[in-house]
């Protein structure tokens, strides 16, 4: 009997992202050792405790959010940054970050060539970096991985709205609201999108 195939909707690759992402972020946390790669940069202590509480149930449904609830910056390798399959050595990355991020730039590669919308409004991405992406061959998100795990941030911290809400629904293990908040995700992304 064959393995069933893997959804591959543009929303079921945000959601497994969004779960990576957030499996990634408990565990840099909750890895005293390795400060410098934690990645929750505009959540406060009380948030952050609040996001590595959550229930199973709770963390489903966050996961389930229809945009990318990771910042994942695109931008041209530096002369300075490492090349190639160097990238996979960078010591200036963490290697679960660089692992993270080699996978979302494939994952949007792949989106912006057969769902344009989803890459732009999921991922967050402008005109100008979609044309960009476009243009790069798949042998260099390799060496752009390594910026962009680097630039690897929360999303939806900036207006300091969305989060607060999320943890405090999912503290109250109030499912309907936590799923209410999580469909608001898209109306900050299309904000993101007008700025």
């Amino acid at each position: 009997m064959q393995p069933p195939l893997a959804e591959t909707s543009p929303l079921a690759q945000i959601t497994e992202l969004n779960r990576l992402f957030l499996s990634l972020l408990a565990a840099l946390e909750t890895t005293p050792e390795q400060p410098a790669d934690r990645l929750s940069l505009g959540l406060d202590e009380q948030q952050r405790a609040a996001l590595l509480a959550l229930s199973p149930q709770c963390l489903d449904t966050l996961t389930n959010a229809p945009v990318a609830l990771f910042r994942l910056p695109l931008s041209r390798p530096q002369p300075g940054d490492h090349a190639g399959c160097e990238a996979w050595l960078s010591v200036r990355a963490h290697h679960a970050r660089l692992a993270f991020a080699t996978a979302a730039l494939s994952v949007m590669w792949h989106m912006l060539r057969s769902a344009p919308d989803w890459a732009r409004l999921g991922f967050g991405l402008g005109a100008r970096q979609l044309l960009w992406l476009n243009n790069v061959p798949i042998s260099a998100l390799p060496q752009l991985a390594v910026p962009a795990a680097e630039g690897l941030r929360v999303r939806f911290t900036r207006r300091g709205v969305f989060w607060p809400r999320v943890l405090l629904f999912a503290a109250r293990e109030d499912c309907e609201q936590l799923r209410l908040a999580v469909a608001a995700s898209v109306h900050l992304a299309s904000a993101q999108q007008r700025s």
